[in-house]
């Protein structure tokens, strides 16, 4: 998110938000700061994060904006709100003093942008944390091996994820990267397979039932050209049927790659949640 964009944010959501929580008008700030942590403690969330909203309009230093910056994105992240919980979690590692609270709020952040896909962002602010705190460095390594998986930098990937399990478990993450699943099946070879011969790539991708519709489809249209042929002449049965075929034809090679792109992603994805049980693991021993 860029900067204006971020302040943008900011000024609508406080601004919105004096005109929200009539409850808490003529409260003090601390009674109010009372009342939302009781209703962030009863979880009622909508209600808390609201006023948590409106208290930050009020705040007159940096002491009392820091907590509230905490605690909304903690909400926005519960509520899905992804984009507004990157914002506060960076302006609460910025208003932070204790390294270590720098350290999760960014581990935060990071998390809220993998979320929603931004490994590149979240994998700048992973290497940005510092911290002598064992299980916090644990988890920005697991964080960052995510990313790189995320990124499809497979090398990085293991080499962070390596550093989240024992020695026991070592050769088994990195047999885990060695598979042939990591890479396959190959989408540029689906694709050549269905242009030599319709149906192929399917079957190449593990799609029988897809794979065998495309071929008997491409057979009939063939079949179709030639009986034509016969019975009339070739050009009538080339105008009337090889423009079906080639859209046929086109199509199939077409999705037998992108059946190919989401197999092999399911097979990272099997290879990957393999990798979050054996780290789970090492985290409760």
């Amino acid at each position: 998110m860029k900067p204006r964009q971020k302040w943008i944010l900011i000024f609508s959501i406080v601004f919105s938000s004096i005109f929200i929580g009539q409850k808490i008008f003529g409260q003090t700030f601390e009674q109010s700061l009372q009342f939302a942590n009781e209703q962030y403690r009863q979880k009622n969330f909508e209600i808390a994060l609201k006023t948590y909203k409106r208290l930050l309009f009020f705040a007159e230093s940096n002491e009392e904006r820091s907590p509230l910056y905490e605690k909304i994105g903690e909400l926005s992240l519960n509520e899905k709100d992804f984009y507004t919980a990157t914002t506060f979690f960076d302006l609460a590692n910025k208003n932070a003093s204790d390294t270590d609270k720098k350290a999760i709020f960014l581990l935060k952040k990071a998390y809220s942008e993998m979320l929603v896909g931004d490994f590149m962002y979240a994998t700048i602010d992973l290497l940005s944390v510092n911290t002598d705190n064992k299980d916090i460095e644990k988890q920005k390594n697991f964080y960052l091996g995510t990313c790189y998986f995320g990124l499809e930098k497979f090398d990085e990937a293991e080499q962070y994820f390596l550093k989240c399990v024992d020695s026991s478990d070592r050769d088994v993450v990195a047999e885990l990267f060695k598979s042939k699943k990591m890479s396959r099946p190959n989408p540029k070879t689906a694709k050549i397979l269905s242009m030599i011969i319709p149906g192929l790539g399917q079957f190449y991708s593990g799609n029988f039932k897809v794979g065998a519709k495309s071929l008997l489809l491409s057979a009939g249209m063939i079949t179709l050209l030639a009986i034509t042929a016969i019975k009339i002449d070739f050009l009538t049965a080339s105008v009337a049927i090889i423009p079906w075929f080639q859209r046929y034809y086109i199509g199939g090679f077409q999705k037998a790659q992108s059946l190919a792109v989401i197999k092999r992603q399911k097979n990272r994805s099997k290879i990957y949640n393999k990798i979050v049980k054996l780290v789970e693991k090492n985290t409760e021993n």
